[in-house]
């Protein structure tokens, strides 16, 4: 929306703020190292290294159709298959993401999606034989993964974050860890 000056030439309207005082630059400053330094983006960081470090591993040993994205299925499907609308509920990605990712994952050969066999009209997700494969590289390599992050970390200091990040999850009612 633009209002007209008197030689007719646009401006934009006023919008109430008014020029940036010194106080703003600090709180500019503050605001970015808060963003930068708070648990919660430092937890979304350590995420994502940990499922860029599994892909990567994934990828070196003959899996590297495999996306970050298919991650969020792979690591809810229990070997003895599942309905995709639960792996929904346990990632809190809508049916059509799920239905989606599982497609993907079908047509390059890790999932297949069989008959329930306590529900005729229900669909199971399950591995194939090259899921099954992938599936028994998994333990070692977040074995790997978490042996590196012990090194960086130390022993106590793992052996504490991981202590931690159970003990946050509980608080808050997951029942979505061992």
């Amino acid at each position: 929306m633009t209002t007209a000056k008197r030689d007719g030439e646009a401006k934009a309207p006023k919008t109430g703020r008014g020029r940036r005082g010194s106080g703003t630059a600090a709180l500019a400053a503050a605001t970015a190292a808060i963003r930068r330094e708070h648990i919660g983006r430092l937890l979304l960081v350590g995420f994502r290294v940990f499922e860029g470090e599994a892909l990567a591993r994934f990828e070196t040993i003959g899996f590297s159709d495999l996306r970050l994205s298919h991650l969020a299925l792979i690591r809810n499907l229990p070997s003895e298959g599942i309905r995709t609308s639960e792996i929904a509920d346990l990632t809190g990605l809508t049916k059509q993401a799920v239905g989606q990712l599982a497609t993907e994952l079908e047509e390059f050969g890790y999932c297949e999606r069989v008959p329930d066999p306590t529900d005729g009209r229900a669909k199971l997700l399950t591995f194939t034989v090259r899921g099954q494969e992938l599936y028994a590289e998994i333990p070692k390599i977040l074995t790997a993964i978490e042996a590196e992050f012990e090194t960086v970390l130390g022993t106590s200091d793992m052996a504490a974050l991981r202590r931690s990040l159970k003990k946050l999850a509980l608080a808050h009612g997951s029942d979505k860890i061992g």
